[in-house]
């Protein structure tokens, strides 16, 4: 009885350990420089010579865009919340913007990051849940890895 407790154990601990190295897996690793489609919730991490980049899509702060099909007197706004982590220091987070003329780039550290779009577009009469929006955003190395993007 006593063996077939063991390997019955043995079986559970090798399985909760296949799904926590599972869970771990979920954040991609990809070299600079990337363009990364998030939801909220999942990470990446961002490699470039000089080091690492994570960033995590932490949440849609706010999301007023003009609903597709309808016709604004402004193009509205959605502000995207990542939170950034690399090599050198400790974790913080910017805040992107969608609207044209609000901050869509950061920099953290010598990394460029940029929200390049965010989905789904609002609709009116529905709310988007949380769990259906998908950032897109490029991540570089210094201003030799942009890409074209725009820093500020």
């Amino acid at each position: 009885m006593s063996e077939c407790k063991l390997l019955m154990c043995l079986t559970l601990l090798v399985a909760a350990g296949g799904c926590a190295g599972s869970t771990a897996a979920t954040a991609a690793r990809v070299v600079s420089p990337a363009d990364l489609q998030l939801r909220i919730g999942e990470s990446a991490a961002v490699e470039a010579r000089e080091g690492i980049l994570a960033i995590r899509f932490e949440a849609v702060l706010v999301d007023s865009r003009c609903p597709k099909g309808e016709a604004c007197v402004w193009e509205g706004d959605a502000v995207v919340r990542v939170a950034l982590r690399s090599d050198a220091g400790a974790e913080t987070t910017r805040d992107l913007h969608t609207f044209s003329k609000g901050p869509a780039a950061a920099d953290h550290e010598g990394w460029n990051i940029l929200l390049v779009a965010l989905d789904p577009q609002p609709v009116t009469g529905r709310t988007i849940p949380r769990e259906a929006y998908v950032a897109m955003l490029r991540v570089a190395y210094g201003a030799t890895d942009t890409g074209g993007m725009p820093s500020q």
